[in-house]
Formats: structure tokens, sequence, C-alpha cells
């Protein structure tokens, strides 16, 4: 879905400036990118949280 949307994107950039060529593949990998960058921060937040979690509750049960 978020590729389709700069894939349209892409093209009508494409054909609004005729100098600036911008295909399938490079809507593509801004996707991908602009998805890995939530995924990761996503990850080192869980876990920095599970973390925190865990702690507190191996602390307090002593």
């Amino acid at each position: 879905m978020y590729s389709a949307v700069m894939m349209s994107w892409a093209d009508g950039l494409t054909q609004a400036w005729p100098h600036v060529n911008l295909g399938k593949d490079f809507a593509i990998e801004v996707a991908r990118v602009e998805m890995l960058i939530p995924a990761l921060l996503f990850c080192i937040l869980a876990s920095g949280f599970l973390t925190l979690v865990q702690t507190l509750l191996v602390t307090t049960a002593r």
C-alpha cells in the first residue's frame, strides 16, 4: 500500500518535471527505508522498555 502511494507520487513528480526521472525502483526503495526506520525504532524502544520492566520486577521481588 505504501509502495503504491510512493509510486504515484514519484510518477506525478516525473510527469511534472521532465528533468526528474523517478521510477518504480526509487519508490520501492524509499518505501522500504521509511518502513524500516519505525520498525527499528520500535524494536529499540520496546527492548528498552521490557528491560526496564524486567529489572524492576527482579529488584522488587528480592
